[in-house]
């Protein structure tokens, strides 16, 4: 999460807000909200088995 902030910011100072960098941060974020749901579904399924 902390390098989608820092693309963002580093996006802002260099004014590169275009098409192709919006969809790269909404790709990382999707990612990053699958790779969340994923360790969740993983702990919930630890706890289930023991």
């Amino acid at each position: 999460m902390l390098e989608i902030i820092l693309l963002i910011l580093i996006g802002f100072k260099l004014n590169m807000m275009n098409g192709l960098y919006l969809a790269l941060i909404i790709f990382e974020i999707i990612l990053w909200i699958i790779r969340l749901i994923c360790s969740m579904v993983k702990i919930a399924l630890k706890m289930k088995g023991d």
